[in-house]
């Protein structure tokens, strides 16, 4: 799964006939300049004795999808790989998620 998340995306699509797909990709890096790079939550960022971690890089893809039949897209799929750095060790933390609009 580290290798390929995108393993459960395709298993909760392969019954289903997607008609069309908008597919948008953000790929960042941590840059400590206004306006630029990732932002690290307060727990991340830590206290007077430094950071607990750096989310150094965030990779995410979002697939919005319309299946057969429907007017609009009524689904949206979405990869996300942040590297997170703690004390000189990376660690990857992988999101994946299909979302279904219900009205």
């Amino acid at each position: 799964m580290v290798d390929d998340p995108d393993t459960l995306l395709r298993s909760a699509i392969a019954r289903q006939d997607i008609t069309s797909t908008t597919r948008l990709s953000v790929i960042t890096a941590h840059k400590p300049v206004v306006g630029g790079g990732t932002a690290n939550t307060a727990v991340l960022a830590g206290g007077p004795d430094g950071p607990n971690a750096v989310a150094a890089t965030v990779t995410s893809t979002f697939w919005l999808e319309r299946l057969a039949g429907e007017r609009r897209a009524s689904q949206l799929q979405y990869t996300q790989n942040m590297l997170l750095n703690f004390n000189g060790l990376s660690w990857p933390h992988i999101t994946v998620a299909t979302l279904r609009r219900t009205a």
